[in-house]
């Protein structure tokens, strides 16, 4: 059974690799705890199917680490969610790690620093706002080439494609709109592909500058997952004990 990353577990095109470059189109109905996707499949193959692409997409999603707006709160603001990081800045008796947990935080937020090439991307997109690379990683049955498939969707409207395989695109610039007085000077930037806009739009608007090209390094995060996946075995353990071997015309069969 051969894998491919962000497209299919196929057992019937051999054990090379096909990565396809677009974002996948996921359909509920297909997800691997629905009971027709169940009857579809034998017990083998469910669990071969639903386990290797679970631990592959929990592999992926961990790769991606949160920045800035994307992180929890702050500590020192869990009790109180009205606070805003400048209200945290000017607390009195603040602890040294706790400063420079809010300064770190601020920078983070306002530089929104990329990952460097070669690694998983980061993900700054707070919740609620849209999907971003962690929350928009799926798994589900394809019933058509009887295969799982994992990876990012389009749903999330984001470029997955760009950062698995690298390349550019153009893109509009979106403001974030401040739902408290500003902490800082610079405005927090979100850039989307012509004619895509944020879910959320009162809280971000069009910056009405035009259109600009991107051009992205590649930061594979589904690859990885894939690799680490095989490495550890996870998408053999579904396959042990379910194969017979026998020796000679009359011999026993044993378990492998």
């Amino acid at each position: 059974m051969a894998i491919f990353p962000t497209g299919q577990l196929m057992p019937s095109m051999g054990g090379g690799f096909r990565i396809p470059g677009v974002a996948m189109r996921a359909t509920v109905n297909n997800f691997f705890d629905r009971a027709a996707v169940k009857n579809a499949l034998s017990n083998m193959e469910y669990r071969a199917l639903s386990k290797g692409s679970m631990r592959i997409k929990d592999y992926a999603k961990r790769s991606i680490k949160k920045m800035g707006m994307a992180k929890p709160k702050l500590k020192i603001m869990r009790a109180d969610p009205n606070m805003t990081l400048r209200d945290a800045a000017r607390v009195p008796g603040l602890r040294k790690n706790t400063r420079d947990a809010i300064i770190q935080r601020v920078r983070e937020i306002k530089t929104r620093p990329p990952s460097a090439p070669g690694t998983p991307p980061h993900t700054h997109v707070p919740y609620g706002h849209m999907l971003g690379f962690r929350r928009n990683l799926w798994n589900f049955y394809d019933p058509v080439t009887h295969s799982a498939v994992v990876g990012p969707s389009q749903k999330g409207k984001m470029l997955p494609y760009l950062h698995e395989f690298g390349g550019s695109q153009m893109l509009e610039r979106w403001d974030y709109v401040p739902q408290f007085p500003r902490a800082y000077n610079n405005p927090i930037v979100w850039r989307l592909p012509v004619g895509q806009q944020p879910r959320n739009t009162a809280k971000w608007a069009h910056s009405g500058r035009s259109p600009k090209r991107f051009t992205y390094p590649a930061r594979p995060f589904m690859q990885p997952a894939l690799r680490k996946a095989i490495s550890r075995g996870d998408l053999a353990k579904p396959f042990f004990g379910q194969f017979k071997a026998a020796i000679g015309p009359r011999a026993g069969l044993g378990n492998i």
